[in-house]
């Protein structure tokens, strides 16, 4: 197992199951955005998603900030 890799797999549970962070799909935010911005997404999309799963989607992002060893 990679590193930190349980948090994918925490991310894909909650938004398969959250109906509020799946309809905010922070996923498909970030991946439109310019290469520059691909480790983030906007504090309006964050805001409209639930506290677990704002939490849960920020350990996503750091853990993808993360430098491959």
């Amino acid at each position: 197992m990679t590193k930190g890799s349980w948090i994918h797999d925490d991310t894909s549970r909650h938004f398969n199951g959250c109906t509020r962070c799946r309809d905010v799909n922070p996923e498909a935010v970030r991946v439109s955005q310019s290469e520059a911005l691909h480790l983030t997404v906007p504090d309006e999309t964050l805001a409209a998603m639930c506290p677990d799963g704002r939490a849960i989607y920020r350990s996503y992002l750091r853990w993808l900030a993360e430098p491959d060893w």
